[in-house]
């Protein structure tokens, strides 16, 4: 049987939040008149039979999902392009396990795509420190816009996975392979099949995030070096400038400042504050 959505989960350690994100997803499959339109993709990159565990407590979930183990760790990229290769609904929606999908989010969802035909698709997300509760006012806007301005409205957001929902079928493995290694492979699928206009912008918040201040990428290489070059290869001068003015007031101005502010040590945060001048001239 077709499926209208296929929900990913490339998962690797933090199994109390993966925990937390499958109890999420069981409750939104629980408010679905046909949960059988959905289907979850799990893909395991640790090893051990703890997150299968973890799956097997959720009932309706294990009757809609397909778990793959991957028999070590391959790496966090390529544990979600496993994800996107393995989805075989007209829609993918890769999640992180460290997500949260508020309830109600899937059938409000479901109900905006079953009978239209979106290229892509951008849900709205929030970061929470301590609880999910943390929630800012957001309304339930809903737009739907071409290529242009698609991408000039959600900018840097569209670098969050869990906010990225494509059409499978518009999507070019092959194109996008030279960014495999950018750590930002699904922006370059939302990019791929945004072009094709017919965007849908969802202002409802669908996503909360627990927000991780401890990563293990660098900042700089992945959200200004590989980011900004993606945008270049991709969008003429006018919206470029357009999307790089809202990443530098509301992206890249937070993470330089905070941690400026905490007197924390971020690799190539000096390259960083000295890249910002080849923005000098850009009137915010």
């Amino acid at each position: 049987m077709p499926k209208l959505l296929s929900i990913c989960i490339p998962t690797y350690e933090r199994n109390d939040l993966f925990d937390l994100c499958l109890s999420s997803i069981e409750d939104n499959l629980k408010e679905l008149c046909e949960p059988e339109d959905i289907e979850v993709i799990i893909s395991i990159n640790d090893v051990g039979k703890e997150k299968k565990i973890l799956i097997e407590k959720y009932i309706l979930l294990n009757t809609v999902s397909k778990v793959y183990q991957n028999k070590g760790n391959i790496g966090g990229d390529k544990n979600i392009i496993n994800c996107y290769l393995k989805a075989v609904g007209k829609y993918i929606w890769v999640i992180g396990d460290d997500d949260f999908m508020i309830k109600g989010s899937l059938s409000y969802l479901v109900n905006k795509i079953k009978d239209n035909s979106f290229s892509s698709v951008y849900v709205n997300s929030y970061g929470y420190d301590e609880s999910i509760d943390e929630k800012p006012i957001s309304t339930n806007k809903l737009e739907v816009l071409n290529y242009n301005s698609f991408f000039s409205k959600i900018a840097y957001r569209g670098t969050f996975i869990s906010s990225v929902i494509i059409k499978k079928e518009l999507i070019d493995f092959n194109q996008a392979e030279k960014y495999i290694s950018s750590s930002l492979y699904q922006l370059v699928l939302m990019i791929q099949a945004s072009k094709n206009n017919n965007n849908l912008y969802m202002d409802r918040y669908h996503i909360a995030a627990k927000i991780n201040r401890n990563y293990d990428y660098d900042y700089y290489s992945v959200f200004v070096k590989n980011y900004i070059n993606i945008i270049k290869d991709n969008f003429d001068a006018k919206t470029y400038n357009k999307i790089i003015r809202k990443t530098i007031l509301l992206f890249y101005s937070q993470h330089f400042f905070y941690n400026k502010l905490n007197n924390r040590s971020t690799d190539n945060l000096d390259t960083f504050q000295d890249n910002l001048c080849e923005f000098r001239l850009f009137r915010m």
